[in-house]
């Protein structure tokens, strides 16, 4: 990367990471996501397809037909394609809602100088992204781009467990709606052959899908809330990590076939295509997939998750053929890290925090900015990934390391570094935050930010913070467990050495 494109990501980073950063003209007056502060552009597109085995997940039922129906898997896919210049460093392509993939294929133009000079492409490692209740493969766009404008292939899976807010699932031509036998395909077969007729009148094309709404669990809607009398409904949120297992396993069956040279087949069999609901008129088209294969290393892939989708990493890692994997990991005194991100609420890594920080300010009493949110997110990501991937995967690495996980030290309890400052009372637990004399640091704050604006001081990276609490540099996140540094440190000596043999 020549040195003008480094020092624009630079600067966009450094405006990330500031304790409160400021906004751009589009964000502040268009309200949109933040461009990605990575080397790479941005590509994106989404593949439904059948799975390999149609079948019910679980014995679970209600109105007499199973719950649970596994018919296909979408997903949506973050890649990297051009390396940015400094003058479009901030020019990532726009995110498509109806799917349309990206013209410039994996890579616009060879992606690293190191693999430039030998005339090979580069391999990308690939992460797995599971959302959380109510989330959907959107609704972390924000961390989904960023990883991938570091140089990840990011798989953002949409799960039709009932954990989303609403899905459609497309069937095969050769599929009927009332073939499925789950609950919300009859349910939704009536409703269906309505819309069919109508289509019909108006000449369009109809193909056979139902709808997926979110599956409140029997007689205790409030299952998940911490203090819930009656309890996590362990039955029906065992049966959906069950299925989200599946449909991740079923992802990287399709990740394969790309890999190997088959994309045509994906393409083929692609339901997110013109004619079908929720899709994009242009579905797959115009793909180059010769310039996919062999491009993703499939032999450690990395599973990633919020909420919900982080219990469903966690079962993930008790699958039975990893088992052996885990302990010879632990044997060997693996690395591994609890942080708390210092003011933010449960919804801090989601689009909808900085697309609605308003919103979360007042209702969720959001501490901290919604784009620092992010960043101290990605960045310790970035650095735990670089350390625990193998050396081919993190050789030509283009990510952004800031030592958070190396300088930051646990204490002797993970608990011993907590502060109650703003501990809710226990019915807001895992809701929002406690904020004492909540009109005057607002007041302080709106009268801040008016007199920048008139004295027409702009909020740079080294400006104060605006926002209700400022804990400063160092003080950002609460570090619960980390290893001790000597282990930090003999695994890095291990990987230079690795990467020199490589």
């Amino acid at each position: 990367m020549v040195s003008g494109e480094k020092k624009a990501s630079t600067e966009d980073r450094k405006r990330r990471s500031a304790t409160h950063p400021p906004k751009t003209f589009r964000e502040r007056f268009l309200h949109s996501l933040p461009f990605y502060t990575g080397p790479y552009g941005v590509g994106f597109l989404e593949i439904e397809a059948p799975v390999s085995q149609p079948r019910v997940v679980s014995d679970l039922r209600r109105n007499n037909v199973p719950l649970l129906r596994l018919d296909t898997v979408l997903f949506a896919v973050y890649y990297p394609c051009a390396l940015k210049t400094k003058t479009d460093d901030h020019a990532a392509p726009k995110h498509d809602c109806k799917g349309k993939g990206g013209d410039e294929g994996l890579t616009g133009r060879t992606a690293r100088n190191e693999e430039s000079s030998s005339g090979t492409s580069p391999t990308f490692p690939v992460i797995i992204f599971s959302h959380g209740l109510g989330g959907s493969r959107m609704s972390y766009s924000s961390m989904c781009g960023e990883l991938a404008s570091y140089g990840f292939i990011v798989v953002a899976v949409e799960h039709r467990d009932g954990s989303g807010a609403r899905t459609y699932v497309n069937l095969p031509e050769n599929r009927e709606v009332s073939d499925s036998d789950s609950s919300a395909a009859q349910a939704y077969v009536k409703s269906f052959n309505a819309q069919k007729i109508k289509n019909k009148k108006k000449g369009k094309q109809s193909d056979q899908h139902y709808c997926v709404d979110y599956l409140f669990p029997k007689d205790n809607a409030q299952d998940t809330a911490p203090h819930n009398a009656r309890g996590v409904d362990t039955e029906l949120r065992t049966a959906q990590i069950e299925m989200r297992m599946a449909e991740m396993e079923e992802a990287y069956r399709i990740l394969g076939c790309i890999n190997s040279g088959r994309g045509h087949e994906v393409e083929a069999t692609n339901l997110r295509r013109k004619g079908n609901v929720a899709s994009s008129s242009q579905g797959l088209t115009g793909i180059m997939w010769e310039d996919w294969k062999g491009r993703m290393f499939l032999d450690n892939v990395t599973v990633m998750g919020h909420s919900f989708g982080g219990a469903t990493t966690v079962e993930t890692l008790r699958t039975e053929s990893l088992v052996d994997i885990c302990n010879e990991a632990r044997a060997e005194d693996a690395l591994a890290w609890m942080m708390t991100i210092r003011g933010s609420t449960h919804l801090s890594q989601t689009d909808f925090a900085i697309l609605y920080s308003t919103w979360t300010d007042l209702l969720m009493k959001t501490l901290v900015n919604p784009l620092r949110a992010t960043y101290l997110t990605i960045s310790p990501s970035l650095e735990f990934l670089k350390m625990t991937l193998p050396p081919e995967q993190t050789k030509y690495n283009t990510w952004a390391d800031e030592e958070i996980l190396k300088t930051a030290e646990s204490p002797s309890e993970p608990l011993a570094v907590v502060t109650h400052d703003h501990r809710p009372d226990d019915r807001w637990i895992a809701v929002r935050l406690r904020v004492d004399n909540e009109a005057t640091p607002r007041a302080k704050g709106w009268l801040r930010h008016t007199r920048r604006v008139l004295l027409r001081k702009g909020e740079g990276p080294g400006m104060l913070p605006s926002g209700l609490v400022n804990w400063g540099e160092g003080n950002k996140i609460w570090m619960h467990v980390s290893p001790a540094i000597e282990s930090v440190e003999k695994r890095m000596r291990q990987n230079e050495q690795r990467t020199s043999r490589s």
